[in-house]
Parts: structure tokens; sequence; C-alpha cells
């Protein structure tokens, strides 16, 4: 499904948002993914991963677009992904504090690229997990899915 010109133009518009971001993702991604739609992304792990109950992506954004300030749950912290955008892994999927998760980052000079450690990782959960749970009424948006009953 590809997003309406439209759409794309005005989140190209938005400024940009250079730091980590998450999605719900459970399986090892080996091969670049090129976007042909909007990606909508989290800066809030909890949404990404249903609480820590599933696997995710983090990427770290040199281009996506904060959408956070127009959005009507700015506490999602939401990050777009324009089209044309291509995400690459960075590395296997590994456990990061108990926590299934692998990094991702644009198709970007390497010399802009940064792959966070495992102790800024370490960080972020351990920050989101003292934060307590979070409603999950919005978080299919970021790719997690509650498991089949």
């Amino acid at each position: 499904m590809s997003a309406p010109s439209g759409l794309a133009e005005a989140l190209a518009a938005l400024p940009l948002y250079r730091g980590l971001c998450w999605r719900g993702f459970g399986r090892e991604i080996t091969d670049p993914i090129p976007l042909d739609a909007v990606l909508p992304t989290t800066r809030d792990i909890r949404l990404a991963t249903g609480n820590f109950a599933g696997g995710a992506i983090v990427i770290f954004s040199a281009t996506g677009r904060d959408v956070a300030p127009l959005s009507a749950a700015p506490a999602d912290g939401e990050v777009a992904f324009l089209p044309g955008t291509t995400l690459i892994p960075l590395g296997p999927r590994r456990s990061v504090s108990g926590l299934s998760l692998q990094v991702l980052g644009e198709s970007i000079p390497a010399s802009e690229q940064t792959v966070p450690r495992d102790e800024v990782l370490l960080d972020v959960v351990a920050h989101a997990r003292a934060l307590g749970p979070v409603a999950l009424d919005r978080a299919a948006r970021f790719g997690w899915r509650p498991p089949s009953s």
C-alpha cells in the first residue's frame, strides 16, 4: 500500500527526529527493507512491545519525522519514516535485558550511522520498565499484536 503523495509531502515538512524509536517485530530481519508506505514507530518501547510481551526492532532515526506535536496522542512519541527510506539490519537479533531486539538503521552514509551500544539499550529498557505499564489501545499502530487466544 503506497502512501498518498499529499501525506508523504506533509510529513516531509515536519522536523527530523534523530534518536531511537521502536516498532514491534518478533522475527530477525536479514535483508534491507525499502519502504513504499509511511512506517509509524514510537519512542515508547512499552507500546512497541506490548509492555515487554514481545520483541521489537529499534531504529536509530536520522531522517524520521517527529509526528508527536501534531498527534492526537503526543505521549506516544510517534516518529514516521517516509516512503523511499530503506532500513537495514545493523546486526543480528539478540536478547537485551530479556527482550528480543534487533537494531536497524537507515541507508545513509556509514559516517552518519549510529549504532546504539548495549549499555544504552539496557538503560532505555530499564527506564521504561520503571515507568510501569502503558495502555495498549494504540499499540497495534506500532507493530505490537496481542497473542492469539
